[in-house]
């Protein structure tokens, strides 16, 4: 069953590097991913309590020296949150 055409996902990136940003909207530049970046803890907080994120994707330490621990613990106290998975990599501590 495909979704229809019109959905948009929402992604909150927590990225500081902006390189590293522009490679994640290009990577996402289907017309159906609107990304919101943020720079600490309590923006990416507030961008998950206003709408619907499908996905969260965080750097190991954000810019305000939260770390990835800290943003799963804040994820899990809000109703609609997305449903957590980790991926490990060099560059990355989670990826939501």
């Amino acid at each position: 069953m495909s979704e229809p055409k019109s959905t948009t996902r929402f992604v909150i990136a927590s990225i500081a590097s902006l390189e590293d940003q522009a490679c994640l909207q290009r990577t996402l530049a289907m017309p159906r991913w609107n990304i919101e970046f943020t720079r600490s803890l309590t923006t990416l907080s507030q961008a998950v309590s206003t709408g619907s994120s499908g996905v969260v994707i965080t750097e190991r330490r954000l810019m305000d020296g939260s770390s990835w621990k800290d943003v799963l613990a804040t994820l899990d106290r809000h109703p609609n949150r997305p449903p957590p998975t980790a991926s490990p990599t060099r560059r990355y501590g989670l990826r939501y």
